[in-house]
């Protein structure tokens, strides 16, 4: 057996072991990644206001 075929047999191996836990992480993943990507947005918009701390010495 040739070694690129085995390198390649172990690698679609890889993927396809335990496929449905992977597509659930990455599905969580892209989740997380919207709803972190959507509060960015909100907080950056209008509807956010950065808050104003005193300047020095005016406690």
């Amino acid at each position: 057996m040739k070694k690129g075929a085995s390198v390649g047999a172990s690698i679609l191996r890889v993927l396809t072991r335990n496929w449905r836990e992977k597509l659930l992480a990455l599905a969580l993943a892209f989740l997380f990644w919207y709803l972190v990507r959507s509060q960015a947005v909100v907080r950056s918009g209008y509807l956010y206001e950065p808050p104003t701390f005193p300047g020095r010495g005016q406690l």
